[in-house]
């Protein structure tokens, strides 16, 4: 018998990048079996987007008072009901058979006790435009370096909440939830490293893929810059957990990831163009 797998969507003012999300979802090669909307506490049109899309979604909402990912990201685990819940963020789109490998992952892992998060693939939405491509190549230099030559994860750190997928009852049975200390971010990062210090197991799948938005003008770049430093700065000095070994990355694979990242960027092989990347990334 197939388990069943709530999408859960947490979101905060973003309704015209939800909308674009939830039509993704509409248009996927097989539905998702629920969705569930997580507005933290929204002042713009987010509530009428998701009804919205009531006649082609078996959707629901929730309103998260408590302003921050952390809180929001558990109000999902709580509601989802299902023993699987896969989330994807307000700012991504799904390729079209993206809950077609959920599904599929999903039932092969489900008799494996210890699979505790399976981390889909995040692509650039803004393949044409400097700054996204920037984010996106530091992205995948982090990723690369948390995966060994057979795509196994070294660290959990890299477990990432845009595009993953949870098992609820691992997670309840072990204690494992969202750190509300981590306010401006990390804190999928600390859940990802909260399942490594239980003994769980966590996998990484390429074929779950969804395309990101990632920061596309120069304001919004040093801004997502600037959280993320201090994120980092606060989950780093909770000091939880022991330093996990990563991966050295060679110059030669560095230069492969950095032509993965702007493949479509046409000013990519332009003289500076590398340098300017790697500067801002």
């Amino acid at each position: 018998m197939k388990d069943k797998i709530t999408g859960v969507i947490v979101t905060r003012n973003r309704a015209k990048d939800l909308n674009e999300c939830l039509q993704s979802l509409v248009n996927q090669t097989q539905l998702p079996d629920k969705v569930l909307i997580v507005n933290n506490n929204s002042e713009d049109d987010t509530s009428k987007v998701v009804k919205s899309f009531s006649d082609g979604l078996r959707i629901k909402e929730v309103i998260e008072e408590k302003i921050g990912y952390s809180h929001a990201y558990n109000r999902g685990l709580t509601e989802s009901k299902t023993k699987w819940v896969v989330y994807i963020d307000d700012d991504c789109v799904a390729e079209k058979n993206w809950f077609e490998q959920v599904n599929k992952a999903v039932n092969k892992f489900k008799s494996k006790n210890k699979i505790t998060a399976i981390l889909g693939k995040s692509e650039n939405y803004y393949d044409k435009n400097i700054y996204a491509c920037a984010f996106q190549y530091g992205n995948d230099l982090w990723r690369e370096e948390n995966l060994d030559s057979k795509g196994n994860l070294l660290s959990y750190e890299i477990l990432d909440s845009r595009n993953i997928v949870y098992n609820t009852k691992l997670l309840y049975d072990n204690d494992i939830h969202f750190d509300t200390k981590l306010v401006y971010g990390s804190e999928d990062s600390d859940l990802g490293l909260q399942i490594q210090a239980k003994g769980l197991k966590a996998v990484y799948n390429p074929k779950i893929i969804v395309c990101h938005k990632e920061p596309n003008t120069l304001k919004h770049f040093l801004l997502r810059k600037k959280t993320y430093k201090k994120s980092n700065e606060l989950f780093r000095n909770l000091k939880k957990y022991k330093k996990v070994e990563k991966k050295e990355i060679t110059a030669i694979k560095k230069l492969e990831i950095f032509k993965e990242a702007t493949k479509k960027l046409n000013i990519a092989q332009k003289p500076g163009t590398a340098t300017l990347i790697k500067f801002l990334g």
